[in-house]
């Protein structure tokens, strides 16, 4: 019997979410990087909007309504996670004991997908003791420990409201698979521990959405989810308010 859509939207995050485990978690690299690219590859239009969001989200950052109040190394870290993570080549497919290089071009290429062309990265050093990101300046490369601290939370994609000029405001659960101890692979019917609205383009040019500003929000009794049909690149769901 084939699977549902629910089914299988639950196997992907579950199976992400059992990689991400627990806050202040750490986890090695050369185990996990490839099981998320794997999952990440088989995800319908829905998931892949929750996917791109996925590398900042985890995170959890603060929030910002420009790229110009934006943390730097919130931009940073999350460009560098998607360039992981959005990885199809195998270029960052590694093995127990190697380190992890990201160039300096692939960060860049993936923060312009993530937050749009007019984004500037500082390129630097950050972290702590041995959980640094070290920026190797004349190699223009990032060396990224072997183990390294992720977030708690998943994105759940609660609502989709179309704007002008291509504008979408996503309203966006933060959600957490487990306790802190334990982890459950169907985090179908947890609840969110909050939300927030990110605010997103899509660029007709290049076919990809991006981050304009992430912002506080309130939970609203009776918010649907529209789903995102698979044989368009933009939001079909009926939007709120019409």
């Amino acid at each position: 019997m084939a699977k549902s859509k629910k089914e299988i939207r639950t196997a992907i995050t579950g199976g992400i979410v059992l990689i991400l485990a627990v806050i202040g978690a750490v986890f090695l690299i050369a185990t996990s990087v490839k099981a998320i690219q794997n999952l990440m590859s088989h995800s319908s239009q829905n998931e892949e909007l929750e996917n791109t969001l996925l590398p900042v989200l985890m995170f959890d950052p603060a929030p910002f309504d420009s790229l110009e109040t934006a943390d730097p190394i919130m931009l940073l870290q999350s460009s560098i996670w998607s360039a992981i993570l959005s990885d199809t080549s195998g270029k960052y497919t590694i093995e127990l004991g190697q380190s992890l290089n990201v160039s300096e071009t692939d960060v860049d290429a993936a923060a312009v997908k993530l937050f749009g062309p007019d984004v500037k990265l500082n390129h630097q050093t950050f972290g702590e003791l041995d959980l640094s990101y070290y920026y190797d300046e004349s190699g223009h490369a990032y060396y990224i420990p072997l183990y390294t601290q992720v977030g708690v939370y998943v994105p759940r994609i609660e609502d989709i409201q179309k704007e002008e000029n291509d504008s979408y405001t996503l309203t966006v659960g933060y959600v957490s698979p487990g306790n802190g101890v334990t982890v459950s692979l169907d985090i179908t019917g947890n609840k969110p521990d909050k939300y927030m609205l990110y605010d997103i383009k899509y660029n007709r040019d290049k076919q990809y959405y991006y981050i304009t500003a992430i912002r506080n929000a309130a939970r609203q009794e009776g918010m649907e989810f529209h789903e995102m049909t698979n044989n368009s690149s933009q939001p079909q769901g009926t939007v709120s308010g019409e």
